[in-house]
């Protein structure tokens, strides 16, 4: 902006004023991290982020001055780096791309990417590289499971020990639990097509058949 400075005399109306134009001075030194945009995992439907995924709205953050003016010459030797703030859920909680640098004074994240527990609420803390100087997140980033990749025996069947070792032909002592899970061993709910899906079991060693009865598992 141009300012203009006008002088005057104090309660010397009679004296002219005097006044120059053209006044112009720059930001300040970068003294703060400001959030223009939160980190979240919605989109625009409402849909939310999965893990593994790069969020729906990636974060955006401004280097500014001790007056909020931002840093216009803050370019690409300002690094901010994105954390997990507090304690995580599990030690496969991490951040991927988590690193960004500025332009213009402006630091855009892109393919920044939550991998945690499904629904659990984690808040994200932002630091200017080698500086004192952090932002926390306001709101908490919630992801939910990726899609299903693989089986997991959650119980083993087992047909018990004698006198009540299961017959041939009977239902095993104990049924097995088997669980789909993604990419990063969570459970896989919320897809309609995996609530009632179909298992089968096989006997691949020792020979025999198996046969579904009641939802369980008989061993013949």
């Amino acid at each position: 902006n141009s300012y203009t400075y006008t002088f005057s005399v104090l309660n010397k109306p009679a004296i002219s004023t005097v006044s120059q134009t053209g006044i112009t001075v720059t930001h300040g030194f970068a003294s703060q991290l400001v959030m223009a945009t939160e980190p979240g995992a919605l989109d625009s439907n409402q849909v939310r982020t999965k893990t593994g995924d790069a969020l729906a709205v990636q974060p955006v953050l401004e280097f500014q001055d001790a007056y909020g003016n931002r840093v216009l010459d803050a370019g690409s030797d300002y690094e901010v780096v994105a954390t997990i703030s507090g304690e995580t859920y599990d030690v496969r909680d991490r951040l991927e791309n988590a690193t960004a640098t500025a332009s213009s004074g402006v630091v855009s994240f892109n393919e920044l990417k939550l991998i945690g527990r499904p629904d659990h609420p984690y808040t994200l803390l932002f630091t200017w590289s080698g500086q004192d100087i952090q932002r926390l997140a306001t709101n908490t980033v919630a992801v939910t499971h990726g899609d299903a990749v693989g089986l997991f025996i959650a119980r083993e069947p087992a047909t018990g020990t004698a006198p009540n070792k299961t017959r041939t032909g009977d239902r095993l002592a104990t049924q097995p639990i088997i669980e789909v899970h993604d990419f990063d061993g969570n459970i896989v709910t919320s897809k309609p097509a995996y609530a009632s899906v179909p298992l089968t079991a096989t006997v691949t060693t020792g020979g025999g058949r198996t046969t579904a009865s009641d939802g369980g598992r008989t061993n013949v």
